[in-house]
């Protein structure tokens, strides 16, 4: 599988949990998120879970654009996706997606260095 195929499929299927990669591939994702690439195929994600109604492929869109952002050192637009994923997982009641959405609001703020900000979310995410 190229590198850029392998980026649209986690991109499209990462929420799957039948989704398995092969030992091998995983070397290959490292830096997925880093790749500029990335945030169309999460966005592309994003749209299609928008548009099927499914809200919890909808948070988990958000958290990979947040996580890719976070990456990417754009921690503003990072922590504008983690907070639409935050309320939807709150709307949803997705305890697991909102302690995660909690956790790397954390690290944008952590990123940031804004500590007491980033405890905050820590804190909450128990």
């Amino acid at each position: 599988m190229e590198k850029l195929e392998l980026y649209q499929y986690v991109a499209l299927s990462r929420d799957l949990p039948e989704h398995k990669l092969k030992q091998g591939d995983v070397a290959m994702l490292i830096d997925y998120v880093t790749h500029p690439k990335a945030i169309n195929y999460f966005k592309q994600s994003l749209r299609i879970k928008q548009q099927i109604g499914d809200r919890h492929g909808e948070a988990n869109s958000l958290i990979s654009l947040g996580n890719a952002y976070n990456y990417l050192r754009e921690y503003r637009q990072a922590i504008n996706h983690l907070q639409q994923s935050l309320q939807i997982t709150q709307q949803i009641g997705d305890r697991n997606g909102e302690a995660n959405s909690l956790i790397n609001l954390g690290n944008a703020y952590n990123y940031l260095e804004k500590y007491q900000r980033a405890i905050e979310f820590y804190q909450k995410s128990l």
